[in-house]
């Protein structure tokens, strides 16, 4: 059957398997993609692709599809190559030798001895590419290119090095992503609205209940987290006097637009023009801290003749030069060598529009006022104090300061503290889960750069509220950038478990593939998986998948969630690579 271009009756998505097609188009509901030819056979699309991998743009592949096709179908010489071209600076370099050599004569005599030697390779000895005194004709050039462009197989390395490992011959029978979105069967819940930044670059806010990805960490993400609370009682409004200003004003733009409010200019630390003085620019605000307790200070910037810029907190917190600094325009974070890294770690994510979200994150000694430093650079692996100009500065917004090293959701607050609840999501294991064999692949953030004492963050549990457990895995509590699975088996005993290496890596990819004989587990950082044999099923008597929690909703995983798909079959060893990408 051919599947047509026919006009979205709908613009809600819809996930689902598509098998026994001859023809596919790539019209989607949002208009053409930029191509001529919408339609692709099955060998097409998997000769091109062999699996779409989410670590690549959906933008990128739309142009790498579009150069391979190009070269593969070009039967003019794709690489602008002529044979004249080619040979004509090889010859005159064998002709200058051959006259150095005492012999003389035109080069058109030369040519005519040199190739009176030569003998012409046919395709099968062109193919073999071992000769080494015979020479390729023009007739060879094209037969070669012709067996060239008609083998399927001609760009095998390309392939494997674009897709390394294995790819599964199995169709997920379950999957969520970012750049999709939320299956309809998987309930959410949650008593408090959210913050997230759209496909546009906005801010809008979910209602309750409610959760889609978020692009506020570059990548879309689904983000779930435990409750928090905004510390800045105004996280937009950077005129109120909460925020103190020091040779700076909060002015508003007039070029770059607000992130939330489509009427309205966002606001912009502006320096003061002090050509002759060197002086530091702040935006601060003062913030209760609590004794030993992770923080982390988040906060939206945009270039606004400035594009560098800090956050410092009191050095008395973390030592001498407590700061991170960034570089909006080209992604770099510097921090001085002698800062503490096992107490401070900062970075950034790009977002659309031009904006950055950079945040810090740190452990408080002990209970005290904390003052946050918010400034424009003019270098940003330079000093703060530089002379100001009248004008420049950063655009700056939605200001957020909450507890765990995690960064969270935007926080909106007004004069008073802004809260989000918990979100809980869960799935009923039906038809999509085998109890006899399955493999779970996840794409997520690496939430345990410093540790959160006493608090698990679960990332995955299969099981029964109050009855029965049989897949977990999470981050532990004090083991930084570890992670931990487990299997239970019937009776709820530990059936095998296996710990990951640590990961410095922004996104970490997790697999966990079973079935009655043995347990696979893979992780970025390991060499290649780790494989533990097993005396039976995992527990059989379960009814949930809960993700992002326990199965009591609670120790929330407190970050973003990328990819999850099942393979209702434990996939090979030979497939991790395919997925951690090495």
């Amino acid at each position: 059957m051919a599947i047509k271009d026919t006009p979205p009756l709908a613009t809600g998505r819809v996930l689902g398997n598509i098998s026994g097609f001859d023809e596919l188009t790539t019209l989607t509901d949002r208009g053409q993609i930029p191509t001529s030819d919408h339609y692709h056979t099955k060998n097409d699309l998997f000769l091109l692709l062999k699996e779409i991998r989410d670590i690549f743009k959906p933008e990128y592949l739309e142009e790498l599809e579009e150069i391979i096709q190009r070269h593969v179908q070009d039967l003019n010489n794709p690489h602008h190559t002529t044979l004249i071209k080619m040979g004509t600076s090889v010859l005159q370099e064998l002709y200058l030798l051959w006259l150095k050599s005492g012999h003389t004569g035109e080069r058109e005599d030369f040519i005519k001895q040199l190739f009176q030697y030569v003998e012409i390779a046919d395709i099968d000895t062109t193919l073999q590419g071992e000769s080494l005194n015979k020479v390729t004709s023009v007739r060879g050039v094209k037969e070669f290119l012709n067996k060239h462009n008609t083998d399927p197989d001609a760009h095998e390395v390309l392939w494997e090095t674009m897709f390394p490992g294995s790819y599964v011959d199995a169709t997920p029978s379950m999957a969520l992503h970012g750049y999709i979105g939320l299956p309809d069967f998987f309930n959410v819940q949650r008593d408090s609205t959210l913050d997230v930044m759209d496909r546009t670059g906005k801010i809008v806010t979910l209602p309750k209940d409610k959760l889609t990805e978020d692009y506020s960490v570059g990548d879309p993400a689904f983000p779930i987290f435990p409750a928090k609370t905004n510390n800045f009682l105004y996280s937009e409004n950077f005129s109120n006097a909460k925020w103190v200003k020091s040779n700076c004003t909060i002015v508003n733009s007039t070029t770059i637009p607000h992130l939330r409010n489509d009427n309205a200019f966002a606001q912009v630390i502006s320096e003061n023009g002090t050509p002759t003085t060197v002086k530091e620019h702040l935006v601060s605000y003062n913030l209760d801290v609590k004794t030993n307790m992770v923080y982390n200070i988040s906060i939206f910037v945009h270039p606004n003749g400035r594009d560098s810029f800090g956050i410092r907190i009191p050095s008395a917190i973390a030592g001498r030069y407590p700061f991170v600094h960034f570089n909006l325009s080209t992604q770099q974070v510097f921090m001085n060598d002698t800062t503490d890294k096992s107490i401070i770690t900062g970075g950034m994510t790009k977002c659309l529009g031009g904006w950055t979200r950079c945040f810090i994150t740190f452990r408080s000694g002990s209970s005290s006022t904390c003052k946050i430093d918010f400034y424009p650079l003019d270098i940003y692996d330079g000093d703060v104090n530089y002379k100001g100009e009248a004008g420049k500065g950063v655009a700056i917004f939605g200001a957020t300061a909450v507890e765990g090293s995690s960064l969270p959701p935007y926080i909106y607050s007004n004069n008073t503290m802004g809260k989000i609840a918990s979100t809980n999501v869960s799935t009923p294991i039906d038809k999509w889960y085998n109890p006899n064999a399955g493999t779970f692949v996840f794409d997520v953030a690496n939430v345990s750069s410093i540790s959160v004492i006493g608090q698990n963050k679960e990332l995955y549990t299969i099981a029964d509220s109050n009855i029965a457990i049989s897949l977990n895995g999470r981050f532990p509590a004090n083991h930084s950038g570890r992670f931990y699975f487990n299997e239970y088996n019937a009776t709820n005993t530990p059936l095998t478990n296996a710990w990951s290496t640590k990961s410095t890596r922004e996104w970490v990819t997790l697999i966990h593939g079973y079935d009655a004989t043995s347990a696979l587990f893979g992780y970025n950082e390991d060499p290649q998986y780790t494989e533990k044999q097993v005396t039976a099923l995992p527990n059989p008597n379960c009814t949930t998948l809960y993700l992002g929690c326990d199965r009591f909703f609670g120790n929330h995983f407190d970050g973003y969630i990328r990819r999850v798909l099942y393979y209702p079959k434990r996939i090979t060893p030979e497939n991790i690579n395919f997925f951690l990408e090495e």
